[in-house]
């Protein structure tokens, strides 16, 4: 353990300390995926000075112990405000991201007030049709088409959909999984609300690709009910609707 953390603080050498945080390894996601997603959550949610969808403003490299990686960032600024997305949901765990370890600056600038681990107490947008169709393959079935790797799809939608509150965060809303062609995907559902809701994660990203849902071609539901939307749409408006509802609480007490 003591070797580790002098290999860690050797590593901080010569380096801005306010331009990098660490970010702990998980499951099968490797640095280009977690950077992908890190980017594009952070400029989703407009909390970096340059966001640019075209331009990658972070990098994530891990070391040779393989416990911990770096994210490096352009300015001080976008470091901050990257500890928002500590404790959210991804690979099947909690995303763990801190200040180095030799980080001297005001405790309060140490951890984000606002991370994530406040905002899991999920709520459900979906409305379900009809609860006896429940049992229905075509009700509870989405495809799903991108080039993924059938161990680490289920693992990623379901942690896509637990960092919006469309699930619980102790389920699990992935049952089967069928190969359909080299980039298509059959994925069955535990219920119909489930496979619903996947339909507002549209065009979410995946590394340098996007993976995209659609209706089982043998569905015949009322396709006025499903909620369509891209993942960058329902992830924003997760995010505010939870800052939102505190600063009106906020506002409330102090009028009170």
């Amino acid at each position: 353990m003591a070797r580790t953390k002098r290999k860690r603080n050797a590593l901080e050498d010569g380096e801005n300390l306010q331009t990098h945080l660490y970010v702990a390894k998980v499951g099968p996601a490797n640095s280009e995926i977690l950077c992908s997603f890190l980017d594009n959550a952070l400029k989703t949610l407009e909390l970096l000075e340059d966001n640019s969808p075209s331009s990658r403003s972070i990098t994530v490299r891990y070391d040779r112990i393989k416990i911990w990686g770096r994210i490096y960032f352009l300015n001080s600024k976008d470091a901050t405000a990257a500890l928002r997305l500590h404790k959210i949901p991804f690979m099947g765990k909690l995303l763990i991201i801190k200040r180095p370890t030799r980080w001297s600056e005001p405790v309060s600038f140490r951890q984000s007030d606002l991370n994530w681990s406040h905002k899991l107490d999920p709520f459900i947008k979906a409305v379900v049709e009809n609860a006896t169709d429940n049992d229905n393959v075509c009700e509870k079935s989405i495809v799903v088409k991108g080039l993924i790797s059938k161990l680490v799809l289920p693992m990623y939608l379901s942690s896509i959909m637990k960092q919006i509150g469309l699930v619980k965060q102790d389920e699990e809303p992935i049952g089967e999984i069928e190969k359909k062609g080299k980039k298509l995907w059959l994925l069955h559902f535990r219920n119909s609300r489930d496979a619903r809701n996947a339909l507002m994660l549209q065009n979410v990203p995946y590394g340098d690709q996007v993976l995209t849902f659609g209706r089982h071609t043998e569905w015949k539901g009322d396709a006025t009910l499903d909620c369509i939307k891209n993942w960058n749409e329902s992830f924003y408006e997760f995010y505010n609707k939870e800052r939102d509802e505190k600063a009106g609480i906020k506002g409330l007490a102090e009028k009170s």
